[in-house]
């Protein structure tokens, strides 16, 4: 009866093993379905406007006012820019699903990675005349992958530039907590419902909001940034409300030099 029962043990133990690779798997595949609904839309629609623009371009160029060309390369611009910024964001989460994305954790000035990040997207901000500000204390350091944590704030900094009004406010701020640094990033801008924060950082359950510019994107930055986050041993999450604003909050290993 001893046998039998530690047979039958075994046999569960091996079912649920089984049942948890069957759920990986799974997600795994719903994961790569949604990669390949993103290129095969989100990738392939950029293209086909930047071969429009610069066919338009070419062909009217000598008939176009120096305004209209002007406003031509700015279009072929923009949507290479974000067009860059959604193949970024792809190619690192492939990098990270099969293990191929270095990991090289070290001690790094949150202020001056934030001051980095945001200087990026100085046109963005002025268009909409946004008011910045940066309160995050110079002396705080966090521990974690460069690069990783550098894709992470910027898609943050990205989404609050691009779904706050114009004449809003973007706030970076940062706190020390029992040996761990918590970044803020907290903009008035359109907000969440429930349903939409609960489903937010999940790859599988992507769904695109357009911002108050009429600026486009796909929602992947944010599964990815859950994914970067944990990595490098930390947390996300946020606070939201329709038509009040987003506040995102990561926690890393860190200190203060004070």
């Amino acid at each position: 009866n001893l046998t039998l029962q530690q047979k039958n043990e075994l046999i569960e133990g091996q079912s649920k093993e089984l049942e948890k690779m069957n759920n990986e798997l799974t997600e795994l595949n719903h994961s790569k379905e949604k990669l390949f609904s993103i290129i095969a839309h989100d990738l392939k629609n950029p293209f086909s406007a930047l071969i429009n623009y610069s066919l338009i371009l070419k062909e009217d160029y000598n008939e176009m006012a120096d305004s209209e060309r002007l406003e031509f390369i700015g279009n072929i611009q923009e949507t290479s820019v974000k067009t860059y910024e959604l193949l970024e964001n792809l190619l690192n989460l492939s990098a990270s699903r099969t293990g191929k994305i270095d990991f090289n954790p070290i001690e790094i000035k949150i202020k001056e990675l934030l001051e980095k990040v945001t200087n990026l997207y100085q046109n963005q901000i002025k268009e909409k005349n946004i008011v910045l500000s940066n309160s995050i204390d110079e002396n705080q350091i966090v521990y974690a992958d460069e690069k990783m944590l550098e894709i992470v704030i910027r898609n943050l900094v990205n989404n609050a530039v691009k779904y706050t009004n114009p004449e809003g406010k973007i706030e970076l701020l940062s706190k020390f907590d029992d040996q761990n640094i918590l970044l803020i990033i907290k903009d008035n801008g359109i907000g969440m419902d429930e349903q939409t924060k609960e489903e937010i950082f999940n790859i599988n359950s992507i769904n695109s909001t357009v911002g108050t510019g009429g600026e486009k994107g796909t929602g992947l930055g944010l599964g990815l940034c859950k994914e970067f986050v944990e990595k490098n041993n930390g947390s996300i999450y946020v606070e939201s409300e329709p038509n009040k604003g987003s506040t995102f909050y990561i926690s890393l290993p860190g200190f203060s030099k004070n």
